[in-house]
């Protein structure tokens, strides 16, 4: 048992067929009659499409670490689209504990974001496995992609969106393969990992 709160949201209009948007909000869970758990959430920044309602991406972002004591409150004030085709958002975070040991407990903040939400550009990384049936499971350990394009090297090639993140491929013959992963961000920016596989 326990009630939530949502606080200040900001949608704004990004092009004909998208719209983003940010909020926050906490949970109190009740542990008994009178001890409440706050689950606090971060700023949840989105971009939507208009005509169907679905995430065309989602991000999270604290001005606190995972790890505090996480008795806060996000509060956004501002989420502007900027010239660049990014987004700047602005708001303020109180501290509970910090308020009840007479400490300075308001923090302002501001986050810059490129076109897909992100801080910053693509960050190519993965990690590999061999299955069976001659396959390699390839893990995509990239961050800040909005698609990837993956390239096997044997002749075959593969394009992928951010949510994917294990790829089966399986290879018809032995040998050393040289596999590429691309990641790409904003206006083509991208990053490329370059690596060998010997496949046995």
């Amino acid at each position: 048992m326990g009630s939530s709160y949502q606080f200040a949201q900001k949608l704004i209009r990004t092009s004909d067929s998208t719209f983003a948007g940010a909020f926050t909000f906490e949970y109190q869970k009740l542990i008994d009659n009178s001890t409440f758990e706050y689950i606090l959430f971060p700023v949840e920044f989105f971009n939507k499409n208009l005509e169907t309602g679905e995430d065309v991406w989602v991000r999270n972002y604290r001005y606190f670490p995972e790890d505090s004591a996480r008795r806060y409150t996000h509060e956004i004030i501002d989420l502007e689209k900027t010239h660049d085709g990014g987004y700047i958002m602005c708001g303020s975070v109180i501290s509970a504990d910090s308020l009840q040991a007479g400490s300075p407990a308001q923090y302002g903040y501001v986050i810059k974001t490129n076109c897909l939400g992100f801080l910053g550009d693509p960050e190519a990384a993965t990690s590999y496995t061999f299955g069976e049936n001659n396959t390699v499971i390839f893990n995509n350990e990239s961050i800040q992609a909005g698609s990837y394009y993956w390239d096997f090297g044997d002749g075959t090639f593969l394009t992928t969106e951010e949510d994917t993140n294990a790829i089966i491929h399986e290879y018809t013959a032995s040998g050393i393969y040289t596999v590429q992963l691309i990641g790409y961000g904003c206006d083509g920016v991208n990053d490329t990992l370059t690596f060998n596989i010997n496949f046995e």
